[in-house]
């Protein structure tokens, strides 16, 4: 049923007495099953199969430092079919229901059934349609699966996938490393789908995150009906990567999931694949705020909420400014966050540092009670004509080349360029009251994620749109040609243009 291309691992390895002998050495993703497990859902379904479990080996060597040499196989999942029972025992994995598609489709690509009423077909089953290679022929099952009805096994065994994978195989030392983490991957993302369709909310989340992260650069598991085989479309379009994230995020929160409304209001600030909307991102973060119990064991989700409240009461991201909140928004985050890396150390690195750095920031601030009303008003920005960088726009439109590469690290630009990269430092030392001196906190705040070259201005303010121009200007020091690249491709002039639109309806108002 899978257009995998599966692995055969070698076996090597070593006894105690350090005579070689043969183990696995690679994580087995699929083998040739003959059972599979049927959802209806455009992310996890329509069908999944089922995959074996295995666990890493660990050596010392002549100086006692470990390591990896291979991988024992400890079991399958899902578990309890019928040729893992004994002979004495009930054969109670599956049971008996009413035939239901695997697809919407079959193999020819023919409708059986409107994917509405497929979809309705699959609620209130009583357990995971499985199909059955071996004794089931056509396109319908007629037995659930009944084994971990609530997908608690499967996220256990996901999660240890990944711990391996961002543990162990993250630094990339080679080739097989890469492939090691690859495959973790992959076997924890078809668990997280299994753990996902048995109602399972963090592991919607966690599928969430590795889609939006694209963890597998755009590789994850495609059954044989939403796989494009031998150049034929297949029978049922995934979604993109970024939406297949949005929409196992919304079913997250639909289970009441807080780490969900987190995500989902990231997205709202990116607007990748959602309407950018401030003020909606800004209330899903405070939902997400509320939503965590004190009594919980989920500190972590709550601080993850905390860091992006204070980022928005800082920055003024869907809210006004408020900088001694911000600040004890920042503090508890990094407490929480802090904690939770004992135990899992690349959890939230980048964020714990953001968090230690602001807190330490605006406390030195707001110990000096005359200056936070000006940076507060700074950082909200204040309106501001933008003409002298502005006046550029038409001379940088009408040229045909900005500057010669000499060589990968030079680029000697045309002397238009220069000056107007001169005025954009220039408004910057006339005017520090602008607040642009942390214009990469700023643009962190407004985009997160979002590439820069790629998000539409009209989204944004004109204090937003000039931090832009002030990051190609600034980073062309570090990276020579950011500023040639940025002018070829248009992104300067339609930053300017936006600064002359914003500059002509406060005019006119």
């Amino acid at each position: 049923m899978e257009d995998f291309e599966f692995l055969h691992e070698h076996e090597k390895g070593f006894k105690p007495s350090g005579e070689f002998i043969e183990s696995r050495s690679k994580v087995p993703i699929l083998e040739y099953g003959m059972d599979y497990y049927c959802f209806a859902d455009i992310v996890i379904g329509p069908v999944l199969p089922a995959v074996y479990l295995t666990n890493p080996l660990f050596a010392t060597d002549n100086e006692g430092k470990p390591h990896y040499y291979g991988r024992e196989r400890v079991g399958r999942y899902p578990g309890g079919t019928w040729w893992d029972w004994g002979p004495d025992e009930p054969k109670s994995s599956t049971m008996r229901i009413e035939p239901v598609p695997i697809s919407p489709v079959n193999v020819m690509g023919e409708t059986v059934v409107p994917y509405e009423r497929w979809v309705e077909s699959y609620r209130n089953l009583p357990g995971t349609p499985f199909y059955s290679s071996l004794d089931d022929s056509g396109d319908y099952c007629d037995k659930a699966s009944v084994f971990d009805p609530h997908g608690r096994e499967a996220y256990r065994r996901a999660m240890f996938y990944m711990e391996e994978a961002m543990r162990v195989h993250r630094a990339y030392s080679g080739e097989d490393e890469r492939q090691r983490f690859h495959d973790c991957v992959k076997l924890a993302e078809i668990l997280f789908r299994h753990a996902a369709g048995r109602g399972d909310a963090r592991a919607w989340v966690a599928l969430g995150k590795i889609y939006k992260e694209d963890l597998n650069n755009g590789d994850y598991f495609n059954s044989y009906y939403t796989a494009s085989i031998k150049g034929h479309p297949p029978m049922i379009e995934q979604p993109p990567i970024g939406e297949r994230a949005r929409i196992c995020f919304e079913r997250a929160a639909e289970l009441g999931d807080p780490e969900a409304l987190v995500f989902l209001g990231d997205l709202r600030i990116e607007g990748m694949v959602c309407e950018r909307d401030e003020s909606a991102a800004f209330e899903l973060y405070r939902r997400a705020y509320a939503l965590v119990d004190e009594r919980h064991a989920m500190h972590y989700i709550k601080a993850s909420a905390a860091l992006r409240l204070a980022r928005c009461l800082e920055y003024g991201v869907g809210c006004e400014i408020d900088l001694m909140q911000a600040r004890d928004l920042y503090r508890f985050a990094h407490t929480y966050l802090r904690a939770i890396a004992r135990t899992y150390f690349w959890w939230f690195a980048r964020e714990r540092r953001e968090a230690m750095a602001h807190d330490q920031d605006l406390t030195q601030l707001l110990s000096h009670p005359s200056h936070v009303q000006r940076v507060a008003l700074s950082r909200m920005g204040t309106p501001h004509p933008y003409e002298s960088v502005t006046k550029f726009l038409p001379m940088l439109e009408s040229m045909g080349e900005f500057g010669d590469g000499v060589n990968p690290f030079y680029v000697s630009y045309n002397g238009m360029v220069l000056r107007f990269m001169d005025e954009v430092n220039r408004v910057l030392d006339r005017q520090p009251d602008l607040g642009f001196f942390d214009y990469l906190g700023l643009l962190h705040a407004k985009l997160l994620d979002a590439p820069i070259d790629v998000v539409d201005p009209a989204d944004y303010d004109a204090r937003t749109v000039m931090a832009m121009i002030i990051y190609v200007v600034r980073q062309e020091k570090f990276g020579e040609g950011l500023m040639l690249h940025s002018l070829n491709h248009g992104l300067i002039q339609r930053w300017l243009r936006r600064l002359v639109q914003i500059d002509d309806e406060r005019a006119s108002s």
